[in-house]
């Protein structure tokens, strides 16, 4: 800018060149400014582009539970356990959880870590329709990302004891 002016005989004017790099990708560009005088003259000035692009800070998550156990008598209550997940960068991070078992959640079953910080899951079995006997089920967590990438311990198993009554 200016886009358009004059300039006396043997006088400067500074001239402003703006880029704007929008999406371009990392790497080198050479192109032209062109400036025409009133006689029809044209200058070129070259001009050249370096573009250097940071990654994008990608959520690192960690669970850091192995194993949970719980134990009750058919039809007896159970407290809740919990489920540390940290997340270890500068950028928020989604997750969800599944489970294998329809006895086995969590809560909250998606949310969001957030960015340097922590979130604590708390893992419920239903037990009010299952027999006495051993159970065993798994709860994936995953991060809700693009990519996908699985988890360090990402996977909490839960076993789980129900004994008859009276036992």
């Amino acid at each position: 800018s200016p886009a358009s002016g004059a300039i006396a005989a043997k006088d400067s004017q500074p001239l402003q060149v703006t880029l704007t790099p929008g999406e371009l990708a990392s790497g080198t560009y050479d192109d032209a400014v062109a400036i025409s005088t009133s006689s029809g003259q044209s200058i070129g000035i070259p001009v050249g582009l370096t573009l250097l692009t940071r990654p994008t800070p990608v959520p690192k998550l960690t669970v850091d539970v192995g194993n949970l156990s719980f134990s009750t008598v058919s039809g007896g209550t159970l407290a809740a356990q919990t489920v540390h997940l940290s997340n270890q960068n500068a950028v928020a991070a989604n997750f969800t959880t599944s489970s294998d078992s329809s006895w086995l959640s969590a809560s909250p079953a998606s949310g969001v870590v957030p960015a340097n910080g922590s979130l604590i899951l708390e893992v419920f079995v239903k037990n009010s329709r299952l027999a006495p006997g051993s159970y065993l089920g798994i709860l994936s967590i995953q991060p809700a990302t693009a990519a996908g990438s699985p988890l360090p311990g990402g996977a909490a198993h839960a076993v789980f004891e129900v004994g008859a009554a009276g036992e």
